[in-house]
C-alpha cells in the first residue's frame, strides 16, 4: 500500500520534538491495544511505530538489540533458558538465538505486532520465529510472570517506555520485578 507523504511528530522532552517524514507507509492497523504503523523514513529505513512513538528503525536497530541482549550472556556461566518480555518485532529473539540456548519464551501482549513484524519487518527477526527452541506466548508480561512455574537463566525486558505507553506501566514496579525474580534461577540474570 503506497500513500502520500506523511509526518509523525514525537515529543521527546518538553520543548524537544522530532518530526519523521514517512516516505512510504507499508502497514497501519489498530489492534486491540494500540496503533501499529510500519513505514519507511528517508535516511533511516523501515521503522516500527506504536501509538505514533518510534520503537525501532532499520538504521540502528541492531545496535539497540545487540546491546540489550548480549551483556547478560557474557556474565552467565551457562544460559540455556531465556525469557523475553515484549520484543514483538523479533529482533531481541534473533539476538538471543545467536547463543547456544535450548529454550526461549517470548511473551508479547499484542499478537498483531508480532504478525505485522513477521510480514513487513522480516529482517528484524531473520527467521527466529521458525526456530524450534522458540515459544511465543501472547499474554501480558505481568500475567505471565505471575502464573508461570518455569524458571529462566536470563530474563530480558524489551517493553515499551512506561512514560509514553500505559500498557507497560505496571511492568516497571517493585511488585513486577519481584515476580520476575521468582521465575529467575538462583544464578540467573
Amino acid at each position: 500500500m503506497k500513500e502520500e507523504k506523511r509526518v509523525i511528530s514525537e515529543e521527546l522532552l518538553p520543548g524537544v520534538t522530532v518530526h519523521y517524514d514517512l516516505d512510504n507507509i507499508l502497514c497501519e492497523k489498530n489492534s486491540e491495544y494500540q496503533n501499529i504503523l510500519v513505514a519507511e523514513i528517508k535516511g533511516l529505513g523501515k521503522a516500527l511505530f506504536l501509538n505514533k512513538i518510534l520503537q525501532s528503525v532499520k538504521l540502528d536497530e541492531k545496535v539497540y538489540h545487540e546491546t540489550l541482549v548480549h551483556p547478560p550472556f557474557f556474565f552467565h556461566h551457562n544460559p540455556k533458558k531465556v525469557l523475553i518480555l515484549g520484543g514483538g518485532e523479533g529482533a531481541t529473539l534473533r539476538e538471543v538465538l545467536k547463543h547456544p540456548v535450548t529454550r526461549v519464551v517470548m511473551v508479547d501482549i499484542d499478537k498483531e505486532v508480532v504478525e505485522i513484524s513477521k510480514k513487513f519487518l522480516p529482517e528484524w527477526s531473520d527467521g527466529a520465529y521458525k526456530d524450534p527452541r522458540v515459544e511465543v506466548v501472547i499474554a501480558d508480561a505481568l500475567q505471565y510472570v505471575s502464573e508461570t512455574k518455569e524458571q529462566f537463566d536470563i530474563i530480558i525486558s524489551d517493553l515499551t517506555d512506561p512514560f509514553t505507553d500505559p500498557l507497560s506501566l505496571h511492568s516497571f514496579t517493585k511488585d513486577f520485578f519481584t515476580l520476575c525474580k521468582n521465575v529467575l534461577k538462583e544464578d540467573g540474570i
